[in-house]
């Protein structure tokens, strides 16, 4: 039982085994998962009222078929991850390894994938149209197999407590926006600014310099504000994506590092063969003479 729990795990798991059961595996998932989505929007066609009752039939059948056949195969795979879960985290024991799975993000998004389906099988009306719409969270289950989403998903981890940061003091700077525009506006347009909730998403549209134009100042002192604004908003929008940015190229350099170690400029190739350390990069030397 245990060989075949290991063999289950190294297919099912990406970063433990480079197999030709891995690679099918991985491809017919990411392929149904894809299939998934471009099944849910083509069933908001169906809501075509020029499409006659049989075909309409036919069509729906098919889409609920298709629709239990990947709750069968999400499923199978979501239980094989529990069953396999102490092999993905040996240093726990049995139930706290399971639970460690289950609570995982990439657990959750795994449990989301199928936990719609189930539940809106006792339900109907609106409630069930919603949870149909969640099926499209399934999507979000590429994040394990695509290397693009790893790497993002590395770069956010690594530079939160600045993103953490930038959105502080966003959120401040909103807040003490609304409050002032608040002030100048209620008395000129009351319906348009009744509260600072309401100014609030005037600030969100002016600091994104969105604008939407629904809701605008019209008094001198409000348009100075508005003006002054969206100026600002223009950085404070560049910050975080400045900070993923350097991170993502910091976290693309360092991957490829570890695909080719001596990976350096020329100028460090021809001046550091004889260092440990590279005095340009920083980099250690793995030919470096002993």
């Amino acid at each position: 039982m245990y060989k075949l729990k290991l063999r289950i795990y190294e297919t099912i798991e990406e970063d433990i085994s480079d197999s030709r059961a891995h690679k099918i595996f991985e491809v017919f998932i990411v392929g149904l998962i894809i299939l998934n989505v471009v099944a849910i929007i083509a069933e908001s066609f169906l809501l075509k009222s020029n499409i006659s009752e049989p075909i309409l039939a036919e069509y729906t059948n098919f889409f609920k078929r298709f629709e239990v056949f990947s709750v069968i195969v999400f499923s199978i795979e979501y239980l094989l991850r529990v069953w396999t879960a102490q092999l993905k985290y040996p240093e726990y024991s049995k139930i706290k390894a399971t639970l460690r799975f289950i609570f995982s993000a990439q657990g959750l998004i795994d449990l989301s994938a199928i936990l719609p389906f189930y539940i809106s099988l006792r339900l109907d009306g609106r409630i069930f149209r919603l949870l149909r719409l969640l099926r499209l969270l399934r999507i979000l289950k590429l994040t394990r197999f695509l290397d693009s989403f790893k790497l993002i998903i590395n770069v956010i981890k690594n530079r939160k407590y600045e993103l953490l940061m930038t959105i502080f003091v966003a959120l401040m700077f909103l807040v003490i926006a609304s409050t002032i525009m608040f002030e100048i506006e209620n008395k000129a347009q009351p319906e348009k600014f009744p509260d600072i909730i309401s100014a609030l998403w005037w600030s969100v549209a002016t600091l994104t310099t969105i604008g939407y134009g629904d809701v605008f100042p019209i008094t001198a002192l409000g348009k100075c504000v508005s003006a002054f604004l969206s100026i600002v908003g223009i950085g404070l929008i560049a910050l975080p994506t400045g900070i993923i940015s350097s991170g993502f190229l910091e976290e693309y350099r360092n991957s490829k590092q570890k695909e080719d170690p001596d990976t350096r400029s020329p100028k460090c190739a021809k001046e550091c063969d004889d260092e440990e350390t590279c005095p340009h990069c920083g980099q250690v030397m793995t030919k470096a003479k002993v």
